[in-house]
């Protein structure tokens, strides 16, 4: 406390006028090395978040082709399916050229694959209606046109 005292009695002998909001002010603008540390661990934690998915991504993609042009070294995995069904309407997951194959590979899906497929596209397709009741102008979206043709793909069920 003296030493404070002392500090800004010399600044006030100097002739400068002392703001101590000006003075925390600078040292709250300058990050601590804790700061510093936890935003480079959470930058490089969505690195690798990013590159897991994107990793995700072409397995599930090379996964989806093997099924369509190489049968005999394709092998049936559960895990890239689900990841698959989770994502099969967004286009940054599963991009326009590769779409016609994941459709094509689900063509002939049963059961609870089948259910869990008709029930997120007729989630998106009742979105879509729910907007258009409500008198607001509708774009089609990627999402919705891809749950149309998931629907029209599918087989009925008997």
């Amino acid at each position: 406390m003296s030493e404070q005292v002392e500090a800004e009695d010399v600044d006030e002998a100097l002739g400068e006028d002392v703001d101590e909001d000006a003075q925390t002010e600078v040292v709250k603008k300058k990050p601590s090395k804790r700061q510093l540390k936890k935003e480079k661990a959470e930058k490089r934690e969505a690195e690798v978040k990013e590159a897991s998915k994107m990793q995700a991504i072409g397995k599930a993609l090379n996964y989806v082709s093997k099924w369509k042009h190489a049968r005999s070294e394709w092998k049936f995995e559960k895990v890239k399916q689900i990841w698959l069904i989770n994502n099969l309407l967004n286009d940054a997951y599963i991009p326009d050229e590769h779409f016609p194959t994941v459709l094509e590979y689900f063509e002939g899906c049963k059961g609870q694959a089948r259910k869990q497929l008709v029930d997120k596209a007729m989630k998106v397709i009742k979105k879509a209606e729910d907007i258009v009741e409500k008198d607001e102008e509708v774009t089609e979206t990627t999402e919705y046109k891809r749950a149309r043709e998931l629907l029209q793909a599918l087989p009925t069920e008997t």
